[in-house]
C-alpha cells in the first residue's frame, strides 16, 4: 500500500501515492487555492480529488473525536472496549479511501473510449473529403459536366458572341465562347485545353469569356471577374486570364497588385481604382444575367462555332467538331 500522508500532518499537499504506482511530487503552483479542494492538486482527476479530501476529513474528525473522549458516553475512548473498534476502524478507513483514489470510473473509461472512436471516425471522414476534393480539383473526376455525351446545336449562337471580353482576330475560323469562373477548377482545366488549341490553330482562334461567376461555393470569383474586365480595358486580359488560372490556388491570398503586376500591367494602383469602380460590376451582372438567361447550369459552358458541350472538351472532342 502506497504512503497515507494527511493533508494537515504531514505539511506536503502535493505528494501522494497510489497501490502499485510511484509517489509523484505535483508541483506547487498547480494547487487549488480556495473552495472546497483548496490543497489539493489541480492536474489530479475529479474523483480521485474528491477521495483524497473525503479521506483527510474522516480521518482527522475521528482523531479529534477520539483525542476528546467524544465515541463514548462519558467514558474514556482510551479505556473504553469500543477504543479497540475504532482503531481498527481508523486504521482501515485510510486504506480503503485511497484504493478508491486510485481507480478509474468505468463510466468515465468507456465515455473516454467512446469519445476517441468519434474522433477517430470525424478524422477519417475529413481525410477523404480533404482528398477526393483533391482529386476533383486536380484531376477533374466526379464533375456532373464532365460527361462524354456528342455536342449539341447551339439555338443562340449569334446572341453569346455579342459582349464579353475577347481574344483573339476578329475574322477567326474558330470561335469559341466560354462561360467560366476563375476559382473553378474544371474552368481552369479547360484553360489549359484553350492554350492547345491555340497552339494548333495558331492566329485562326477568337476567344469569347464571359464572367459568370458562382459566389456561393466560390467566393473570390467575383473579384476576379472585376479583375478580368479592369485588365481587358488595360488591354492585358490574355496575361491575366493565364496568370489567374496558372495561381488559382492563391486567389484571395495574393493581393490583387501582384496579380496585375504579374499579368503585366503596369500601374497597379488604377488597376485597383478600375476594381472599386461600378463599370466592371455592371459588366460582370450582364454576363452573368447572359448567362441564366440562356439556361446555364455549370461552369464551363464552351460553345464551338455553335456547337455546345456538355462537359469540359478535350481538344480531339473540339477539333471533331471543325471537320
Amino acid at each position: 500500500m502506497g504512503r497515507q500522508e494527511s493533508l494537515r500532518g504531514s505539511g506536503r499537499r502535493n505528494t501522494w501515492a497510489c497501490p502499485g504506482r510511484s509517489s509523484k511530487r505535483l508541483h506547487p503552483g498547480r494547487l487549488f487555492r480556495n473552495g472546497p479542494y483548496a490543497g489539493t492538486a489541480r492536474n489530479i482527476p475529479f474523483h480521485r480529488r474528491t477521495a483524497s479530501k473525503l479521506r483527510t476529513r474522516l480521518v482527522t474528525s475521528l482523531r479529534i473525536s477520539f483525542e476528546s473522549g467524544e465515541l463514548s458516553d462519558g467514558k474514556s475512548q482510551r479505556d473504553s472496549s469500543s477504543s479497540v473498534m475504532y482503531r481498527r476502524t481508523a486504521a482501515q478507513v485510510p486504506s480503503l479511501l485511497q484504493s478508491l483514489s486510485c481507480q478509474k470510473p468505468p463510466i468515465v473509461g468507456s465515455c473516454m473510449k467512446r469519445l476517441e472512436s468519434i474522433l477517430t471516425i470525424v478524422m477519417v471522414c475529413c481525410a477523404l473529403v480533404a482528398v477526393g476534393f483533391y482529386v476533383r480539383q486536380e484531376l477533374g473526376y466526379g464533375s456532373p459536366q464532365a460527361g462524354q455525351s456528342k455536342p449539341r446545336r447551339f439555338d443562340d449562337w449569334e446572341r453569346v458572341q455579342v459582349g464579353g471580353l475577347t481574344r483573339g482576330p476578329v475574322g477567326a475560323k474558330v470561335i469559341v465562347v466560354v462561360f467560366s469562373d476563375f476559382q473553378c477548377p474544371f474552368c481552369r482545366t479547360f484553360a489549359k485545353v484553350l492554350t492547345q488549341l491555340e497552339e494548333r490553330h495558331s492566329g485562326d482562334v477568337k476567344l469569347v469569356f464571359h464572367n459568370f461567376p458562382v459566389s456561393q461555393t466560390h467566393p473570390h470569383a467575383f473579384s476576379a471577374a472585376l479583375g478580368a474586365v479592369c485588365a481587358y480595358n488595360a488591354g492585358r486580359f490574355s496575361g491575366y486570364h493565364d496568370a489567374v488560372f496558372e495561381r488559382q490556388d492563391s486567389i484571395g491570398i495574393l493581393p490583387w497588385s501582384a496579380i496585375a503586376n504579374r499579368s503585366g500591367i503596369a500601374d497597379s494602383l488604377a488597376f485597383l481604382r478600375c476594381m472599386d469602380s461600378e463599370s466592371p460590376r455592371r459588366r460582370v451582372v450582364a454576363d452573368s444575367t447572359l448567362g441564366a438567361s440562356i439556361g446555364l447550369s455549370w461552369t464551363p459552358t464552351v460553345i464551338v462555332n455553335g456547337w455546345a458541350f456538355s462537359g469540359t472538351p478535350t481538344v480531339e472532342q473540339i477539333e471533331k467538331v471543325l471537320k
